[in-house]
């Protein structure tokens, strides 16, 4: 089957499938019951547009979990179908950071980029966060100044409690070599549990958008 689920997507499926799992094995109502995964199932479908009768019928599996065993086989499954990360090369990253000196950036093997949203790291070195991400059919790259916070949080990008930090991203104004204008929020600050936790990407994508205007 071709690859079909986004990793934000396949996230939320997962999401849902845990859910329906949990309430064969604790909801007693026949009808609340019933009525409850057939709702996470429409839940599921509505992320998607003109699914193929095949690829509707593997994420209907869903409505057949009923224990940790069966979401781990489903969640396999679906691992197989998910659409890997736009293909990334150290001229491409360069090329998205070219005003960035001495940029450091982590591996871009086959399995650092499986499973991703976007592609980000942290340089330590430079108190920087730096992400990749696709956006509107184009590749974008942003980064800004990381300050980690004492505290956990809720990721902006995300929506989970997590150890975060301030994200600020500076940017010229257009039309004036002298005038700044910044956008900061709140993000995870382990890039990988946020990709393996967002189930949309909207904040994340209109964080984008605006950095890049």
């Amino acid at each position: 089957m071709t690859p079909f689920i986004s990793n934000h997507q396949y996230n939320f499926i997962m999401q849902q499938a845990k859910s329906i799992a949990g309430a064969v094995n604790t909801v007693n109502d026949a009808a609340v019951k019933r009525a409850f995964i057939h709702l996470a199932l429409d839940k599921v479908l509505a992320l998607f547009t003109d699914l193929s009768e095949e690829q509707e019928s593997l994420l209907r599996e869903i409505l057949e979990l009923d224990s940790e065993a069966a979401v781990q086989r489903y969640k396999e499954k679906l691992a197989e179908v998910c659409l890997p990360f736009t293909d990334l090369s150290d001229a491409k990253i360069k090329k998205l950071f070219r005003k960035v000196k001495k940029l450091n950036y982590p591996s871009i093997s086959a399995d650092a980029l499986s499973h991703l949203t976007f592609f980000g790291w942290n340089d330590t070195g430079t108190n920087q966060k730096f992400i990749i991400k696709e956006v509107d059919g184009k590749l974008a790259g942003i980064h800004g100044r990381f300050t980690p916070s004492s505290k956990k949080g809720i990721c902006h990008f995300c929506h989970h409690q997590n150890e975060v930090g301030l994200f600020t991203v500076e940017m010229k104004t257009k039309g004036s070599a002298m005038n700044y204008r910044t956008l900061a929020n709140y993000v995870c600050t382990d890039n990988a549990a946020c990709n393996n936790q967002i189930t949309d990407t909207t904040n994340l994508d209109e964080f984008i958008r605006y950095v890049s205007m």
